[in-house]
């Protein structure tokens, strides 16, 4: 039964004489060639024997599959993948668990590095859970890794 009332300034005759807002402005858009196809994807299911809806996002080949890209004038590479899937059960908004799953991949002639994460959010009545995991790599060697685990009170949240 919640309601947000926003105030609503009336139309008024002298606002068909503003001018229209032109187009943004920007520099020259950096020159790219495609290296791979990339490819996003949406899915949800729902299994009724456990009541459990679940819902996928999948983006290969940049955040919303628009594929692995070169930079020309730096000969950078660029790639980015993710993973997110949240969860719940039918009848327990405790069940509720997010998940996304992600690499990140630059470099070029020399040096690379590659970025994998993966972070899970979860909550009891109480608490707040969050846990997450990340790898860093640099030409091919992992160059550091970090594990954590957090409890967040909820304080009436």
């Amino acid at each position: 039964a919640s309601r947000l009332r926003l105030p609503v300034r009336p139309p008024r005759p002298e606002d068909a004489a503003l001018p229209a807002f032109a187009a943004p402005e920007h520099g020259p858009h950096a020159p790219v060639t495609p290296l791979a196809e990339g490819r996003f994807q949406r899915e949800s299911r729902f299994d009724f024997t456990s009541g459990t809806a679940t819902y996928i996002t999948h983006g290969e080949g940049g955040l919303f599959g628009e594929g692995v890209l070169r930079f020309d004038a730096i000969d950078l590479t660029l790639d980015h993948g993710l993973r997110r899937e949240l969860s719940i059960q039918e009848h327990d908004p405790l069940s509720a668990r997010y998940v996304i799953t992600q690499h990140y991949a630059m470099g070029r002639e020399g040096w690379r590095i590659r970025i994998e994460t993966r972070t899970a959010m979860s909550a009891t009545a109480d608490t707040f859970h969050l846990e997450g995991e990340l790898r860093a790599y640099a030409n091919g060697e992992l160059a550091a890794e970090r594990r954590w685990q957090e409890r967040i009170a909820r304080d009436l949240v």
